[in-house]
């Protein structure tokens, strides 16, 4: 099961000289950086310990500067230098050389996003030194977006939270704004259903998408391929299109392949993760096809997927293609 504290986590953060927090998204990387901050604040008064700095604002020698000055009124310097993932090398050539000798009255604290697998950054860092954000994905997600809403003062039922989780790609920063949507229209009410979320999850322009798939399982052809020009006329993204047939398409090929074993509903929902919602939205659509077509329809699925990425075809031909292929015959 996937961990959801950032690994080399901060019961040391007190002791080290040094520390490196590192995320794939803001969001999961400021959460880590407060998660440290609280358990500093505890023992440190960072009114008075604290100095901020940015990279590609301020220059690596005012930061290091401020690490290599002398605490004053309080146990330890705190030196925080945000945005870590625009450090040039002649920055990483400064952090290597004060990494090699810190200073003990301070804690270097650098943030950084999105580091590719080449970064140099944490080659600078002990392994005891990294903070490592894992990213949310599935049940992970899942709680993440309900503690969100919880924070934020919402109750959100279970299919509600499926509908938002659907239709955001798993982006984090999407599914943050969408909380505070959620949360200015409908504050103090007790609980959200899908019929509250789904007007302001998902813009009024582009509500058809979340109907394509669908309307492509129907076996309507022609009502299918209509409803993709009218999204591209609302000007619809490709790619989010395509995840959103991706995503139902890989849900009834792993039922349709529970289901060929014997397995029942409730091992089926329990596997998958499926709420009853999203089960009996998708259980009459399994009659429609055979597990090979639906292995076949995944394959086209990928194959778009580059198609898009590559340029092969036009966005909007590239999809009217993949709907006409795997819309089932009436």
């Amino acid at each position: 099961m996937e961990s959801e504290r950032p690994t080399g986590e901060t019961k040391r953060c007190g002791d080290s000289s040094l520390l490196l927090v590192q995320a794939g998204d803001p969001l999961l990387a400021e959460e880590a950086l407060q998660g440290i901050l609280a358990k500093l604040g505890k023992v440190i008064d960072l009114s008075m310990a604290m100095e901020t700095f940015r990279a590609g604002q301020d220059s690596m020698e005012t930061a290091l500067a401020a690490a290599e000055t002398l605490p004053f009124g309080t146990e330890r310097r705190i030196v925080l230098l945000r945005d870590a993932e625009q450090l040039k090398e002649p920055d990483l050539a400064l952090l290597r050389e004060y990494a090699a000798n810190p200073v003990p009255t301070s804690l270097l604290l650098v943030v950084a996003v999105g580091l590719d697998r080449k970064s140099k950054l944490p080659q600078l860092f002990r392994k005891d030194q990294l903070v490592t954000a894992p990213q949310k994905r599935g049940d992970s997600l899942r709680r993440w977006l309900r503690q969100r809403c919880k924070a934020r003062g919402l109750q959100v039922s279970e299919r509600a939270l499926s509908f938002i989780l659907e239709n955001s790609g798993g982006n984090l920063q999407e599914l943050d704004h969408m909380v505070d949507k959620l949360r200015l229209y409908y504050a103090g009410v007790d609980e959200l259903d899908l019929e509250d979320v789904a007007p302001l999850v998902a813009p009024l322009a582009s509500a058809d998408i979340y109907q394509l798939p669908e309307r492509i399982s129907s076996g309507d052809t022609g009502a299918a391929l209509k409803m993709v020009r009218r999204l591209f006329r609302q000007d619809e993204d490709a790619l989010r299109i395509l995840f959103i047939l991706v995503s139902h398409f890989r849900t009834l090929l792993a039922m349709k392949g529970l289901h060929e074993e014997g397995r029942r509903r409730g091992e089926i929902q329990a596997q998958l993760k499926l709420d009853d919602w999203r089960y009996k939205k998708l259980q009459p659509y399994l009659g429609r096809y055979e597990l090979s077509q639906l292995i076949d329809i995944y394959h086209q699925l990928m194959q778009t997927d580059l198609d898009l990425k590559t340029g092969r075809y036009r966005d909007v031909l590239a999809i009217e293609m993949l709907v006409a292929r795997i819309t089932p015959k009436n």
